[in-house]
């Protein structure tokens, strides 16, 4: 067995005591990241060592007081991502009204939803932590309960496993339908990374660059939803942040395993972000579609973050149907978001 250069501890945040988190750290390759599940069950932390020094990537790193803009850090999205209306809601709001919060159709009952879902405002159990000489790894669960029922009329589990290895992060998410359910559920999900640009005092917001292989983005309504057109954007060659055009954006139609996006900061490093379904099986057949996997980008300069977000299924999505999983009673279904850390 070699040299084990891995680790896997909990840890306290500083402004909470008493409330854990994972660490995960790996010595050797410059990487570490903290787990939160008392906070959704994500991300709350990535650093790397660069130029000898620790630097963190996260904007609002570890930060969980409620504040008035962006929450940052990397929460998980499910059942949905973006914002959710139904056609009466749509008509208040060109109406000028705002509703308090979306909501959703299903059979003859309608259902509130939170923009992005409701798992990432709920305490997350921590199932599992641990290390060896190939990596670092912690997991967490949520499970469907009474109060849950309220958003979503489906029983089900979730669970997240984190794996910190060779200078890069796996997210694996695993949704699970319950046996007792009487028909397929559906759901869309995705992660909201936030990075904090630039990454060190070197670099300048408006010179980091995005990369991804499309020459596709979405063009998007008044009310952020799909709009059901679209337009040619070259990102193959890499387009600098001073463009105001990528703050707000969705891109789509890549190739099948080939749904990534560059972030990188000219002087200092990047990552990588990839996401893709995980088959059951050699032979098992997908349940996802490559039309429906977009990256989402929101960012601010003033604010200094910006959000390279993989998303499955688009905004609405509850309600139009198009870009769901459905999930029969007893399946489970495999997501996985991978960060790359680029040094050249």
């Amino acid at each position: 067995m070699g040299e084990q250069f891995y680790t896997s501890e909990l840890m306290e945040f500083k402004a909470l005591p008493a409330v854990s988190g994972v660490r995960l750290h790996d010595e050797r390759g410059g990487m570490e990241a903290t787990i939160a599940p008392p906070f959704g069950g994500g991300l709350s932390s990535l650093r790397v060592r660069w130029a000898g020094e620790w630097v963190e990537t996260l904007y609002r790193a570890n930060e969980f007081q409620p504040t008035e803009g962006w929450r940052g850090q990397a929460p998980l999205l499910w059942p949905a991502v973006g914002r959710n209306y139904t056609a009466e809601q749509l008509t208040a709001i060109r109406e000028g009204e705002k509703p308090p919060r979306g909501a959703y159709c299903y059979r003859e009952s309608t259902y509130p939803m939170p923009i992005h879902g409701f798992v990432m405002d709920l305490a997350w159990e921590l199932m599992d932590h641990g290390a060896d000489e190939k990596g670092a790894w912690a997991t967490c669960a949520l499970t469907s309960d009474d109060y849950t029922r309220d958003f979503y009329p489906f029983d089900f589990s979730l669970e997240a496993t984190y794996i910190l290895s060779q200078r890069r992060l796996t997210l694996c998410l695993v949704v699970a339908a319950a046996v007792e359910n009487r028909e397929a559920m559906f759901f869309s999900l995705g992660n909201h990374l936030t990075l904090r640009l630039p990454f060190t005092a070197a670099g300048r917001f408006e010179e980091c660059v995005l990369r991804a292989p499309t020459r596709t983005k979405f063009d998007l309504t008044p009310e952020s939803l799909l709009a059901g057109t679209r337009q040619e954007l070259d990102l193959s060659v890499g387009m600098p942040l001073s463009r105001e055009e990528l703050h707000n954006l969705v891109i789509g139609a890549f190739a099948p395993d080939e749904v990534w996006v560059e972030l990188r900061d000219p002087h200092s490093f990047g990552f990588r972000i990839a996401q893709r379904e995980v088959p059951a099986g050699v032979e098992a057949p997908l349940k996802s579609q490559p039309e429906h996997f977009y990256f989402v980008f929101y960012g601010s300069a003033e604010q200094g973050f910006f959000c390279p977000e993989p998303w499955y299924g688009g905004p609405n999505s509850l309600n139009t149907q198009q870009g769901v999983i459905w999930l029969p009673p007893g399946e489970t279904f495999t997501w996985e978001m991978e960060i790359a850390w680029l040094e050249d």
